[in-house]
């Protein structure tokens, strides 16, 4: 009776440490899991990961084809280029550094990496390296947006579809084509206006908006 006893709460204990190793293997998952991302109000529908260097690995071609970036991967060399926004990266899976215009080497901190056909790159190679901004939300959700800079300049010449204006830094005409201009007053020559532009500064930009 003793012995089978014994063999009865051994039995015991060993469900009771098989239920705690559940617990505890459900628990790691549910703090390890994958986040999810909006780009430019859009789902990804490839979950965004986090990798052995802690760094937030998002899905390259998915992301790019959102913020309206072109991706060109070249099968002889394996490297990957994209373009947008006036940049151009040029990287490879497996490396963690990044070509920027042809002339200046970024370190990502991270490997790029493919998992079943698909390139994800470190967060850092659109914050870094594309006018991009990466916003937490509540529940593993990613706000992925474009910035929208602003300048306040002098205009010195507007026409339907464009401005132009000089401030200290140069002189820059805008493609206003697509533009807010609800809270314009006129966009006459010589008075100010602020341009609230997309991406970096150079001229063909698109505007946003403009306020006067």
């Amino acid at each position: 009776m003793k012995f089978g006893t014994k063999i009865v709460f051994l039995s015991t204990l060993s469900a009771i440490f098989m239920a705690m190793s559940a617990f505890a293997t459900a628990a790691e998952i549910v703090e390890k899991k994958d986040y999810t991302a909006q780009v430019e109000g859009t789902w990804l529908q490839k979950s965004i990961y986090e990798n052995k260097d802690h760094a937030h690995m998002y899905p390259l071609r998915e992301v790019c084809e959102i913020l309206g970036y072109e991706v060109v991967w070249e099968p002889a060399t394996k490297n990957i280029t994209v373009t947008g926004d006036n940049v151009t990266a040029e990287c490879k899976s497996g490396q963690s550094t990044v070509l920027v215009d042809k002339d200046m080497l970024f370190d990502l901190r991270a490997e790029i990496e493919n998992k079943n056909g698909v390139t994800y790159v470190p967060s850092l190679f659109f914050t870094e390296i594309f006018p991009i901004t990466m916003t937490n939300q509540p529940n593993e959700v990613v706000l992925v947006q474009k910035q929208n800079n602003q300048i306040t300049a002098t205009i010195t010449d507007a026409t339907m579809n464009t401005i132009s204006v000089t401030t200290e830094e140069g002189n820059y005409t805008f493609d206003t084509t697509n533009a807010d201009k609800s809270k314009c007053n006129g966009l006459t020559i010589g008075s100010n206006v602020t341009v609230f532009y997309e991406g970096n500064l150079y001229d063909g930009t698109n505007v946003i908006a403009l306020e006067q």
